[in-house]
């Protein structure tokens, strides 16, 4: 594997695999957790997504086959449609973390967050009501509307909480356009703020989907687009153009840096580029690594 794949990609799949379209049992998915941490997906392997409302029961998984190393896990919470639901919802899951914490704290943490904000329209004050969370990193999940580059705003502000958008679903319209998903790459790099996207992203590439319909994004492009944005501070337009790349030579990784299209970027500002998006949350690892195999990259 050459060191620029290496460091792109790094820890970069959350592994959600309780959640659609896998929605497997609690169990089995901390089984596939385990395995991967152990196994040669390690190296991709970043933190195990969970709701809230499941911690009780993986604590009891955690207590039944106690790891060796302290485990990362990624919350992600009730939310709400309006205030009172929202604060309700905070409520029982800051109660949630806590007795996850005190019940298996020395072998598993809280180290994310992750709650979807009503609307993006009162983004500063839902944000503002994350101030008593603990985890060291929150992601506030937006909706794809026109509040949303206002709500980036609100959060670089805030520099509490990164983002998080849903790049895929059961429904074409949970897909959002290139255009769209480039407006928060190029946002999230100027803001100077962290995010993570989610759904969607089994494949390394863009492929079609005949089914639904649509064009689902691929995580190398992704991730590639914002390490250009980042090092080079590209216009939406152009960050579209590279999200839209189906073609594996229009990325060439090496020991040096990584080329994209008519961009280079070095191995300094691809760890750089870490800093702005964390991860992809996926109900796969197997199905991303198999498709970086087929597109002809050295995963091994």
């Amino acid at each position: 594997m050459t060191r620029a794949l290496a460091v792109l990609l790094s820890r970069a799949i959350d592994y959600a695999g309780v959640f659609p379209p896998a929605k497997l049992d609690l169990a089995s998915a901390f089984d596939n957790y385990s395995r991967y941490r152990s196994g040669s997906e390690a190296w991709i392997l970043g933190k195990l997504v969970v709701r809230t409302t499941q911690l009780e029961d993986l604590a009891m998984l955690i207590e039944q086959h106690p790891p060796e190393e302290q485990i990362e896990i990624s919350a992600v919470g009730s939310s709400g449609n309006d205030r009172p639901s929202w604060e309700a919802g905070l409520e029982a899951d800051a109660a949630l973390l806590n007795a996850f914490t005190s019940r298996v704290g020395e072998f598993a943490t809280i180290d994310g967050y992750e709650t979807r904000l009503p609307n993006n329209e009162d983004a500063a004050d839902w944000i503002r009501d994350l101030h008593g969370f603990t985890p060291p990193v929150l992601f506030a999940e937006l909706a794809w509307d026109s509040g949303l580059r206002d709500a980036m705003a609100a959060a670089a502000e805030a520099d509490l909480v990164g983002v998080k958008a849903r790049t895929g679903g059961d429904v074409a319209a949970a897909f959002p356009t290139s255009a769209e998903l480039a407006g928060v790459i190029q946002g999230a790099t100027q803001l100077g703020l962290s995010f993570k996207v989610t759904a969607g992203l089994h494949h390394a590439f863009p492929h079609r989907d005949a089914q639904l319909g649509v064009l689902k994004h691929g995580f190398i492009p992704i991730f590639a687009a914002t390490a250009c944005a980042c090092t080079h501070d590209l216009t939406i337009r152009e960050v579209t153009v590279i999200l839209d790349s189906q073609a594996p030579s229009d990325f060439t990784f090496s020991d040096r840096g990584l080329i994209v299209q008519n961009w280079t970027i070095d191995l300094e500002d691809l760890v750089d580029t870490r800093d702005c998006i964390c991860a992809f949350g996926s109900c796969s690892v197997d199905e991303p690594l198999e498709t970086l195999r087929r597109a002809g990259l050295d995963i091994d």
